[in-house]
């Protein structure tokens, strides 16, 4: 498995975790991981690009750290 794949697992699997807290906190139905991802691709996929690139810039070759 790809390190990128796997870093993505792993935050899913930290933002599902968080989540349950969250809804038992607010007495919420907890959700399983399955629906929680279905329910929130978008935001995961673009939470985990900005998390993983957020601090990167173009040098014209690649991406690198500021």
């Amino acid at each position: 498995m790809s390190d990128k794949l796997e870093a993505y697992k792993s935050f899913i699997h930290h933002m599902w975790i968080k989540n349950c807290d969250e809804r038992q906190e607010w007495s919420q139905p907890v959700l399983s991981r399955d629906e929680y991802e279905r329910q929130n691709g978008t935001f995961l996929e673009d939470s985990f690009w900005m998390k993983e690139m957020g601090d990167k810039v173009w040098n014209g070759k690649k991406y690198v750290s500021r």
